[in-house]
């Protein structure tokens, strides 16, 4: 009598999903892991259900995306909406030096892709007419 090899349902995994490419969890099926937006992969996507009814790896990690340090700007400085700058960050800008204004946009903020959406601002120093 032939038993059929199955690995049992594959680990969930915090802020991503999994896909069983053909519906099942026997041997030789596939599972696809995804992050969901704003969180990168790390570790294999892909995983195989191997002859000893396990899956041939550990399932993947999803890691927020972090936006680089936020650009500082002469003459001004920034809060941050958190101590990280993952996606959904705001960077909040303003002028620390007297006689300067901000021009631009006040506030960036860090994407899912891990770029801030524009530019950050200038302080621009004020011209005073006689």
């Amino acid at each position: 009598m032939e038993s059929s090899i199955e690995c049992g349902f594959p680990a969930e995994i915090a802020n991503g999903f999994y896909q069983l490419v053909n519906g099942t969890v026997s041997y030789l099926s596939k599972v696809v892991y995804s992050c969901e937006e704003g969180y990168e992969m790390a570790g294999r996507a892909q995983l195989l259900c191997d002859i000893d009814e396990r899956w041939n790896g550990p399932p993947p990690r999803c890691l927020a995306v972090e936006c680089e340090a936020p650009p500082s700007i002469p003459n001004g400085r920034f809060v941050a909406s958190n101590n990280v700058t993952v996606a959904g960050t705001i960077i909040e800008y303003l002028c620390s030096t007297r006689g300067y204004k901000l021009v631009g946009p006040k506030q960036i903020v860090c994407l899912p892709s891990g770029l801030f959406d524009k530019k950050p601002p200038i302080c621009k120093g004020i011209v005073h007419k006689l």
